[in-house]
């Protein structure tokens, strides 16, 4: 049994109903058309559903590894490729904080 899209489908009805314009043909190509559309809303749907629960499920774990520390996503969106030069520079600049940098004069 071979799968067929849409169109081919439509087509097949077409070819089998003619020229007939009646209310009982028009009702089938009705009934079909509504039908097809439904069960390639249903595939999208469930597609989106897959991808919403994956998403989901990757925010939650970055979001408890904030908690625990940082994860290697973090890591590479903020650039910090190497700790240890950031904890030295952080040092430097503690090392050498003055009374200036802490308060502001109006």
């Amino acid at each position: 049994m071979a799968v067929k899209t849409k169109d081919e489908l439509m087509n097949y009805v077409n070819t089998l109903i003619g020229e007939r314009d009646d209310d009982d043909a028009l009702s089938m190509i009705q009934d079909f058309e509504d039908t097809l559309g439904n069960v390639d809303s249903n595939s999208d749907n469930e597609n989106w559903k897959t991808r919403y629960q994956e998403l989901d499920a990757s925010w939650r774990k970055r979001y408890k590894e904030r908690f625990f520390g940082h994860s290697q996503n973090d890591k590479d969106i903020l650039g910090n490729d190497n700790e240890d030069d950031d904890e030295d520079d952080y040092t430097k600049r503690a090392n050498n904080i003055s009374i200036n940098d802490l308060f502001t004069l109006n």
